[in-house]
């Protein structure tokens, strides 16, 4: 029950953000799922998430990128 509570938290907190805080890559075709980076362009793992943007766009995902400096 805790959890659920915490993922509802940070669900209404990601909501207070806005569209103007993400950088969007959007589904190509109907959108089966979405989902929500916190990205660092100095983060190796960022970089080669980052790469793969065009398969997930081709599998119907929406990405949502958030400016997360580390």
């Amino acid at each position: 029950m805790s959890e659920q509570q915490r993922r509802e938290q940070r669900l209404a907190k990601l909501a207070e953000l806005g569209d103007n805080a993400y950088v969007t890559y959007p589904a190509d075709g109907d959108v089966k799922g979405q989902m929500t980076v916190f990205t660092d362009i100095s983060c190796p793992y960022c970089q080669r998430l980052h790469q793969d943007i065009p398969q997930l766009n081709a599998a119907s995902i929406t990405v949502h990128y958030l400016p997360y400096p580390r």
